[in-house]
């Protein structure tokens, strides 16, 4: 008998992924979690989202007081599964949202909100090193890691930076 299976949505990744960062996972869940992931079946994918939202949060200690010092940029920083996960920080400066900040995960050419404990968990790893996570970012995507405009040259690529941002910064 043949199955049929049907890939998962961008946002049921995203959100399994954000379980996986702010939740207690047991170890021995890890490789399962991320061969479901990185298959991407829809009924695997939801299967992980069940179990994973009864686990109890993870405790985030100084990583708020860290969050708030995050400026606004692409970031590429490992996920508790291993992975690289992309991410772009906004802080408006005008307008209703003035003075918030926003984490937006990209997967491929969409980007998904990103929120609450998740959110506050990804500006923490991000928050350890914004330098190096931005020039991961600009390095493997080869964009800049500040702007997101594609790198043209051989030294921006290196630097994960343009040169007219590398003058700003």
């Amino acid at each position: 008998m043949h199955t049929t299976t049907h890939p998962a949505s961008p946002k049921a990744i995203g959100y399994a992924r954000a379980l996986l960062e702010t939740r207690q996972v047991p170890e021995a869940w890890l490789p399962a979690a991320e061969d479901a992931l990185t298959q991407g079946d829809a009924r695997r994918v939801s299967t992980l989202i069940d179990a994973l939202k009864p686990l109890p949060w993870k405790a985030l200690p100084d990583v708020i007081g860290k969050a708030l010092d995050v400026p606004a940029g692409r970031y590429a920083v490992a996920t508790e599964a291993g992975p690289l996960g992309f991410y772009r920080v906004s802080r408006p400066t005008e307008g209703r949202w003035a003075g918030r900040t926003f984490v937006t995960v990209q997967a491929s050419d969409d980007e998904h909100p990103v929120r609450g404990l998740a959110a506050t968990a990804v500006l923490g790893k991000i928050a350890a090193d914004p330098e190096g996570a931005s020039t991961t970012y600009g390095r493997e995507l080869g964009v800049c890691g500040v702007c997101g405009r594609t790198l043209t040259d051989e030294a921006s690529r290196a630097a994960g930076i343009g040169p007219v941002c590398a003058a700003k910064f």
